[in-house]
């Protein structure tokens, strides 16, 4: 049998939000450097890994933090770095997210990509998705990125297909999609399973289908929540699966992935062995493990979502979703109707077309369902996320939404039926006028344009730094400044 290496990558998950104490915040900070730090160092000395994950909802820690720009945050050195964009979701035409998903640009303005893109030693393989599968919402993507690609010679475009199940997502439905996505001009696909659903002998099929069906390299993520990971990714591999995503052993497993420690010797001295050093990954775990035990401590990483959760099988919740929906009831009081919020994901599922679960299809259907629990009457109240979905803002969902759903939240209202994206305006040249005062590079417009107000922060402390001046301190309404 001839030898077949199984390209591993790990990752390391931080979450950002507004409410954080200023402890906690700085705690952040500290990740954030000591990721940057780890990456440019150990994980240049073996070849082995395939990419890094950059996670785009970090882009704002840096920024507000560390007081650095995009360009700054994307140069990395040795090991291909991976973004994840999210297409068209959001209603956002040809739309980069990040967190709140605020960039819109023409598919004629492709801005942001090429930023990324031609940065020295930055992001290289640009995996794209949509909540909805709506192939139609990742073309110009694509596009964009072999564009690049063919002028440049770097760059990778990778459509990520979000796993679910449903009577409509068959194995033909996959293997479709596949070869959809080869003919799009896509150069691989990542089957990206937020909710752990993907049992071994399931995964086994579903790569041995897709590996026939398409030329493209394929790679598996999942996660740990259903407590079946590790040996969906032992037969995938088995059945040819190209890549397959990790997190770093204090990182992984409960929501997470598995561990990039276990995978390694589980193939070590067979065909497909990674070739890495379970020394240097050592490294990394034992640099990463206080930052395990601060997180449990200041209660960012919530015990509930550290065990397996074979529910998870039965509600198809990704590990993000949970963590959400367990900050929301924690804020209401209400943890003890964790269990019926359960129940009613489903229901609200089928209501809006039963899409994939993921961001932020997930966030919006787990939201919805609270509601719906503590409200006491299902619809009672509606999030402007879901009037959008129901509305079609999203794209084209794989079932027919709940008529009975649409005429009671949005009564009378014209949906759409054509690609959302070709209904929105050119937002670019917009949001430049808006902040040409501090317009140094093409990433401030884009910082701009993603993080309007931490964006505009950095840029002060920039020029006060360049200038020697403490706009803090300055009186700017009468042009007076402290001596």
């Amino acid at each position: 049998m001839a030898e077949k290496k199984v390209d591993t990558f790990t990752k390391t998950i931080w979450q950002y939000t507004e409410e954080l104490p200023k402890e906690t915040m700085e705690f952040l900070q500290g990740i954030a450097v000591d990721c940057g730090k780890v990456k440019a160092g150990v994980y240049q000395r073996y070849a082995g890994v395939k990419s890094l994950r950059k996670l785009s909802s970090a882009f704002d820690i840096m920024t507000q933090m560390r007081h650095c720009g995009l360009r700054e945050q994307l140069n990395l050195p040795s090991v291909y770095y991976e973004l994840a964009v999210r297409d068209a979701v959001t209603d956002i035409k040809g739309m980069w997210s990040v967190l709140k998903n605020k960039i819109r640009t023409s598919p004629e303005d492709r801005m942001y990509l090429r930023t990324v893109l031609k940065l020295d030693d930055g992001i290289d393989i640009i995996r794209i998705f949509d909540c909805l599968n709506d192939l139609r919402n990742l073309q110009e993507a694509v596009n964009a990125t072999n564009k690049i690609k063919a002028r440049e010679g770097r760059g990778h475009a990778q459509i990520a297909l979000s796993y679910t199940l449903g009577d409509a997502y068959t194995l033909e439905y996959w293997v479709d999609t596949a070869k959809k996505i080869e003919e799009m001009g896509a150069d691989s696909i990542c089957i990206k399973d937020m909710a752990g659903l993907l049992v071994p002998y399931k995964a086994a099929e579903l790569i041995g289908a897709m590996k026939e069906g398409t030329k493209l390299p394929i790679q598996l993520h999942t996660h740990y929540t259903s407590g079946v990971a590790s040996m969906t990714y032992l037969k995938a591999v088995e059945a040819g699966v190209d890549v397959i995503d990790c997190a770093i052993s204090p990182f992984a497993l409960g929501t997470s992935q598995p561990a990039t420690e276990v995978m390694v010797e589980t193939f070590k001295g067979t065909p497909y062995d990674t070739g890495f050093d379970q020394n240097l990954l050592a490294e990394i775990a034992d640099y990463f493990r206080p930052y395990r035990e601060k997180c449990l401590e200041t209660g960012l990483l919530s015990p509930k979502v550290l065990g397996v959760n074979i529910k998870t099988l039965l509600y198809q919740v990704p590990g993000g979703m949970l963590s959400n929906m367990v900050s929301q009831l924690k804020e209401q009081n209400a943890e003890d109707r964790y269990e019926d919020v359960l129940r009613e994901i489903p229901n609200v599922r089928k209501d809006l077309g039963e899409p994939p679960l993921v961001t932020p299809s997930s966030q919006i259907v787990g939201t919805q369902a609270v509601f719906n629990v503590l409200m006491g009457e299902r619809y009672k109240m509606a999030t402007k996320e879901t009037k959008a979905v129901l509305r079609g803002e999203y794209g084209q969902t794989i079932k027919p939404m709940s008529q009975e759903v649409i005429d009671k939240v949005i009564p009378g209202e014209e949906r759409i039926t054509c690609r959302p994206a070709d209904l929105i305006e050119n937002e670019m040249d917009k949001l430049e006028a808006e902040m040409k005062e501090w317009k140094q590079q093409d990433e401030d417009v884009l910082s701009y344009a993603l993080f309007p107000q931490v964006a505009v922060d950095f840029f002060k402390y920039r020029q006060a730094q360049q200038e020697k001046v403490d706009l803090s301190q300055a009186d700017t309404k009468n042009g007076a400044y402290p001596v």
